[in-house]
């Protein structure tokens, strides 16, 4: 059995079978026509369908299809297969499309300077204008001028903390000190913060200031000596009329300044043995300087005149102990049997006035006491007895006496 020849060509339309069409197969026959047609137009889809399979196969066209466009977009590689969009400008569009390099300079808004050669001469001895000097020619020239002329170059700072010698320097450089000491060793200058070292003379070594302060000038930032007002009341006195009236004096040996006035002073004699009074670091040694019995317990010799009253304090008694270093007059309040003592007693003669206020109990004086013709007195309670004992020996033996029973 044969079959239907197929040819990829597209027929206009299909044939309509009439009814008075006469039935006829084979090649060409009625009967086959409309099936011709239908084949031809399969196998004409069949090669565009394959065609269009190789184009839409190929990597290229595939990432390029993938691309979203936009206005003033253009389409760059980024890889095998792959493209992305950049930026068009109408100023980039205007640059593509010149003719040559001038025309491009004049877009690009460059002068004739842009065809210029470079230069790495540091002399600059051409003296062109069709070179441009390198960042290296200009920093080569421009140092040699001022090496040249010796213009002043700060260099660093110097920290004198440790007293250190002058770097090597040429002449115009310059160095900030940041800590204070000498400058030049040990026995250099003093400089403070903020000062500035200026090197004089091309070619200094690194020294001390006998070797090569004299290469240097130190430019100070506070200048040594000088009286600021700042420091008026702080680290320097202000004037002060008394001060005045001290420094005009004309002084001389042992003399003592004492004022007069309000500001007014003058001078008066002070022997080495005044010296030795104002150097006593106690009363006592004041005393002895002077010769004299000491306050507390003075032995005096020769006769002893006295033109006015002997007074003494009012010693108030906590405990029963009577202690005669305090004085020569003693309180005490007694409600129950209080026995007394004496203590401290001083060596030789020494009396004592005992005021006793006698609520209750009993009193007993230390038996190294006697009463007169061994009388003992009656104590009343209620009363306020006065008691009186003498020594003469430092309180080997006491002698009483007492006024008692007084009402207050």
């Amino acid at each position: 059995m044969a079959t239907l020849p197929e040819s990829a060509i597209w027929p206009p339309g299909i044939y309509q079978l009439e009814k008075d069409d006469v039935v006829e197969g084979g090649p060409g026959g009625i009967d086959n026509l409309q099936p011709q047609q239908l084949a031809n137009r399969t196998v004409y889809l069949k090669a565009l369908l394959d065609a269009a399979s190789d184009r839409l196969g190929s990597q290229t066209l595939i990432g390029l299809a993938a691309l979203v466009t936009a206005a003033n977009q253009m389409i760059y590689s980024t890889g095998p297969g792959t493209f992305a969009l950049n930026p068009l400008t109408a100023f980039i569009r205007g640059l593509l499309d010149d003719p040559d390099a001038a025309t491009a300079r004049g877009t690009l808004g460059l002068g004739s300077v842009a065809t210029l050669a470079s230069s790495t001469d540091g002399t600059m001895a051409a003296n062109s204008d069709g070179n441009i000097p390198t960042e290296k020619a200009i920093r080569t020239y421009v140092s040699g001028v001022i090496a040249a002329q010796d213009v002043m170059v700060f260099k660093g700072v110097v920290s004198a903390a440790a007293n250190p010698n002058y770097p090597a320097a040429d002449c115009g450089h310059t160095y900030r000190i940041s800590a204070a000491g000498k400058i030049g060793g040990a026995a250099g200058l003093n400089v403070e913060v903020g000062d500035i070292l200026l090197c004089l003379t091309d070619g200094t070594a690194t020294g001390t200031q006998a070797a090569v302060g004299a290469n240097w000038n130190i430019i100070q930032a506070n200048l040594d000596g000088a009286l600021l007002t700042t420091a008026l009341g702080v680290t320097v006195q202000a004037y002060n009329a008394n001060l005045a009236a001290i420094a005009a004096l004309a002084s001389a040996a042992d003399k003592l300044p004492y004022a007069t006035g309000a500001n007014t002073w003058s001078l008066t004699a002070l022997t080495a043995f005044a010296r030795t009074l104002l150097a006593a670091a106690d009363a006592a040694t004041a005393l002895t300087t002077l010769g004299a019995a000491p306050a507390a317990s003075p032995t005096l010799t020769g006769n002893i005149y006295q033109n006015g009253s002997v007074r003494g304090g009012v010693s108030a008694m906590a405990a029963a102990d009577i202690d005669c270093s305090v004085g020569n007059y003693f309180t005490k309040t007694i409600a129950a049997n209080t026995t007394f003592t004496f203590s401290n007693v001083p060596a030789g003669a020494y009396s004592m006035t005992l005021e006793l206020t006698h609520t209750s109990g009993t009193i007993t004086l230390p038996a190294a006491g006697v009463w007169s013709e061994g009388y003992t007195p009656i104590w009343s309670t209620g009363k306020t007895h006065l008691i009186m004992a003498v020594t003469k020996d430092g309180g080997g033996r006491w002698r009483y006496s007492a006024l008692p029973n007084y009402t207050t």
